[in-house]
């Protein structure tokens, strides 16, 4: 494993736990309001504020972030101090659930949201 055996000591257990209940509640809130709500309007007005969401908390992230601390050299490395591959490694879900998702679609010829 890449990992010691003190991680899962270390983890903080209560945030990781509420972190997941507000994911559920998230997916659960849309899907209710999705099967609810029967409006255009409020279709549109969901999808820009999840759009708004999403950039937020990427511009959020990115500002955060900081150097690792988890080096063994104790000098951390900042965000943008990484090599080509961690950058491939990150976006690599992201494009290709995109490529898959229009392919998909495309294929079965879906009709636009």
């Amino acid at each position: 494993f890449s990992y010691s055996g003190d991680v899962v000591k270390n983890l903080d257990w209560f945030s990781l736990f509420v972190s997941l209940v507000v994911v559920i509640g998230a997916i659960a809130g849309g899907l209710l309001c999705s099967a609810k709500v029967h409006s255009h309007k409020f279709n549109l007005f969901a999808n820009k504020l999840g759009n708004v969401a999403g950039i937020t908390l990427v511009v959020y992230s990115i500002l955060v972030s900081g150097p690792d601390d988890s080096s063994s050299s104790g000098e951390g490395q900042g965000l943008w101090d990484r090599n080509w591959a961690f950058y491939c490694g990150v976006a690599a879900p992201c494009v290709l659930g995109l490529v898959i998702a229009n392919l998909v679609t495309s294929f079965l010829n879906l009709a636009k949201p």
